[in-house]
């Protein structure tokens, strides 16, 4: 059996030019920029594969490397991708301390790709960030041909959760972030598409200083169901004679051991249907349990030495007792402030959390979700526990 790599941290290019395997979204992008707002954000807990979605986008959009997209399902496709000026942001590489570095961060970032892109113009370090990002995007979209930008935002809420119990710091990060996203809707009329991508969900404006006051959370829409992450009809597809060779050994059906592999995690359900979207990474870590030509990591879970600990000696840490055996009572598109926080939405948005099934009830505005949930599965109830320990330990060494 041939050694099998689900992805890791591989980003597209890597992925479709190895012998890597590869679940083809394409489509599924194409569709969803058909169709898309100007400012659009997606939530899944890490390992969902959001990286590789953008990273799928910005060579979709990009002129570079054409022929990646030669044996993708988006050849196929009645719809045009133009060709743009696009630009992917990662917060996590921004190594916050202070709202000072965020802002050097994003300096540096603007004028490294006014170089590298070749850029007509320049930016000024006198300059705030507002207005650092209003010139910098005016010039993306001058060397557009179609005079818009692109602009893809990776862990969008990692400066954040990086301080966000140290009172000293984290109003001053959170006014860095909010001018970034008051620049982006001030030049909104030459932006084709901002797709923010991460794994808790915070507010991004505020009546002082304004933010984005209008985004569409692509969380628990249709389009974006199955964007990130693997469906049992991705499996199926993709993975099929793993599959077969993987049951044989276990001495079950290959429907027998899909089942089983989607009960290792669970499966999360982010609209009303029935389809359930799997964690590539858990799979990985299942797959690993028994058989040693599949790739070993464990959860590489980045907010248990840290954020998650603190987060739950904080807020207390019995929050199983939130589990109704009917409705755990939260909407889990909730959105949380810095200075107050639903910490079952944010379990949940971290994947702590998750549901056997979402009821939906209609009225003449909005669509409002009901989740029965639980656990997710043994992989993040071990997670949660190593968490509360770590919490005991904060409690005990303040």
């Amino acid at each position: 059996m041939e050694y099998l790599d689900l992805a890791g941290n591989k980003i597209f290019k890597d992925l479709v030019t190895s012998n890597s395997a590869y679940v083809d979204k394409t489509a599924n992008i194409a569709e969803l920029y058909q169709a898309h707002s100007k400012f659009e954000m997606l939530t899944r807990p890490f390992g969902f594969g959001k990286t590789v979605f953008l990273d799928t986008l910005y060579y979709m959009f990009s002129k570079r490397h054409p022929e990646f997209f030669d044996n993708l399902a988006v050849t196929t496709m009645n719809i045009s991708i133009p060709k743009e000026s696009v630009v992917k942001i990662d917060f996590s590489a921004a190594k916050t301390q202070d709202p000072e570095d965020l802002a050097e961060f994003l300096f540096n970032f603007y004028r490294q790709t006014v170089f590298e892109y070749g850029l007509d113009g320049h930016i000024t370090s006198e300059d705030t960030t507002y207005w650092q990002t209003i010139n910098f995007i005016k010039l993306l979209a001058k060397a557009s041909p179609t005079g818009k930008a692109v602009l893809l935002i990776d862990n969008y809420e990692s400066p954040i959760i990086r301080e966000f119990f140290n009172k000293n710091k984290i109003s001053g990060i959170y006014k860095v972030l909010l001018d970034f996203y008051r620049a982006l809707w001030t030049a909104q009329e030459i932006i084709d598409w901002c797709v923010l991508t991460g794994e808790i969900k915070f507010f991004l404006n505020d009546p002082k200083y304004e933010g984005l006051p209008y985004i569409t959370d692509l969380t628990f829409n249709e389009r974006a169901n199955a964007i990130c992450g693997f469906t049992p009809g991705d499996m199926k597809k993709y993975y099929n004679d793993f599959i077969q060779d993987e049951a044989e050994i276990a001495g079950v059906t290959a429907e027998q051991f899909l089942s089983n592999l989607g009960d290792w995690y669970g499966g999360f359900r982010y609209t009303g249907h029935k389809i359930s979207v799997m964690r590539p990474s858990s799979i990985k870590s299942f797959l690993s349990l028994s058989n040693q030509n599949v790739y070993r990591e464990y959860y590489p879970f980045r907010h248990v030495e840290n954020f998650l600990p603190k987060l739950l000696k904080k807020y207390g840490y019995n929050h199983e007792k939130l589990l109704s055996p009917t409705s755990c009572g939260y909407t889990f598109a909730e959105w949380n402030s810095i200075n107050r926080v639903n910490v079952f939405a944010m379990l949940s948005q971290m994947g702590i959390f998750s549901f056997s099934h979402v009821n939906v009830s209609l009225n003449d505005l909005s669509r409002k979700f009901t989740f029965f949930s639980k656990i997710t599965n043994v992989e993040m109830r071990d997670i949660y526990k190593q968490a509360k320990i770590e919490a005991a330990r904060l409690e005990d060494n303040p």
